[in-house]
């Protein structure tokens, strides 16, 4: 199956050269890929639903993400390599072990929600057993963590490697530079996958970088990079597994997948249903009688 990869400086060749050379997965684990597509579309759809009734307080639209955590969980090791998702890699932590109920739970801010037992809001995935590394509230804080347990896994020789995805608003920030300089000079065994869907909220990406091409970056810090088309499962697989061998040898990489998105970026934008806003207005007149 061909790929369409956008060139970017000198050292995206390598990567561009090795992903030629990444056979595609068995058909069972495209199956697998699938289903976690599908059962995070559906879990989103539910949720969204469950936001317009007025019975969920917050969520995250993975909608569009999902070709992306699905290539990156597929290259990787599950229960050996780490990831530090991005807040719409649902799929992905599908992919990792997290469960529907698990979701759900989460969604709910319920005891039974593995990630924190309710105490963040729903899309803060975290696990030990995973091997997820619990995200942040701000962006993109949880790249220099992975970073940090990438340095970890070199000292320790486990022979792992450390994934971390972030958005294009995430990648103008302070936090992905010095991870990214940091993992270059020490060769961590570290992956960077910036999820470009061109928006930071409602602020578009030619408001907030001068340069489109993000994964062009790389090279600044003597790093391949290489922008591949994110709505392009096998096209996302070959780009991450390329980069994880090349972390298994302590060289580093870092990816930048696009995409189109399909859904608004989180529910705390929308306007909350009339029944459940006069159910609220009632609840505080009641309270201000009492």
């Amino acid at each position: 199956m061909s790929t369409h990869i956008e060139n970017t400086p000198e050292q995206a060749n390598v990567l561009e050269q090795a992903m030629l050379d990444i056979p595609d997965p068995a058909a069972e684990e495209l199956l697998e890929a699938y289903r976690w597509m599908l059962l995070a579309r559906r879990l989103d759809e539910r949720m969204w639903q469950l936001i317009r009734q007025g019975k969920g307080h917050f969520a995250v639209p993975c909608q569009g993400h999902e070709a992306v955590g699905t290539g990156y969980a597929l290259a990787l090791r599950r229960g050996h390599d780490y990831i530090a998702p991005h807040y719409r890699d649902l799929a992905a932590v599908l992919a990792y072990g997290i469960t529907a109920h698990d979701a759900l739970a989460s969604f709910f801010a319920r005891d039974a929600d593995p990630n924190s037992r309710g105490r963040q809001p729903y899309a803060h995935w975290g696990s030990q057993k995973l091997h997820i590394i619990s995200l942040q509230g701000p962006q993109p804080n949880h790249v220099t963590h992975g970073v940090g347990v990438a340095y970890a896994a070199k000292l320790l020789r486990e022979g792992s490697v450390t994934l971390m995805a972030y958005g294009d608003g995430g990648a103008q920030k302070g936090e992905v530079h010095e991870a990214m300089n940091f993992a270059a000079i020490h060769g961590l065994p570290c992956i960077f996958c910036c999820e470009n869907n061109l928006y930071t909220q409602s602020v578009p990406l030619a408001l907030e970088s001068s340069v489109t091409n993000i994964a062009a970056r790389a090279a600044a810090y003597g790093l391949p990079g290489v922008s591949v088309d994110g709505m392009d499962t096998l096209a996302v697989y070959r780009a991450m597994a390329a980069a994880a061998e090349r972390a298994r040898r302590g060289d580093g990489g870092g990816t930048s997948a696009a995409r189109r998105r399909l859904q608004p970026r989180r529910s705390a934008r929308l306007p909350l249903p009339t029944e459940y806003l006069e159910r609220r207005r009632h609840a505080l007149s009641l309270a201000r009688r009492s």
